[in-house]
């Protein structure tokens, strides 16, 4: 039962992460994620994204590169490790401008 309902809540959180208001909101709804479920690399795509979005491309490309580290057989999800690959290669030529 318990596990249930923490996988609810983690439902609820992800949900409120994509629709969140402001990247500052989506960021911190994405700590908590990360908090609550720390291998999963959905929420690091996610909050990578939020800070990409915010012309913050340091962080995103850490947090990107973390999500890469993260795409395992677990979470073999092919279309995150494609565009992780590529806002990985956008974020390091932001940098080098």
């Amino acid at each position: 039962m318990k596990k249930e309902l923490v996988k609810f809540n983690e439902k609820i959180l992800t949900e409120e992460a994509l629709t969140a208001s402001t990247p500052k909101k989506g960021i911190e709804l994405c700590k908590k994620l990360i908090d609550n479920d720390p291998k999963n690399p959905h929420h690091y795509f996610l909050m990578a994204n939020y800070y990409r979005n915010i012309n913050n491309y340091k962080k995103a490309l850490e947090v990107y590169n973390q999500c890469n580290n993260l795409l395992t057989k677990k979470y073999n999800n092919t279309t995150i490790k494609k565009y992780t690959l590529e806002f990985i290669n956008l974020c390091n030529k932001k940098l080098k401008k």
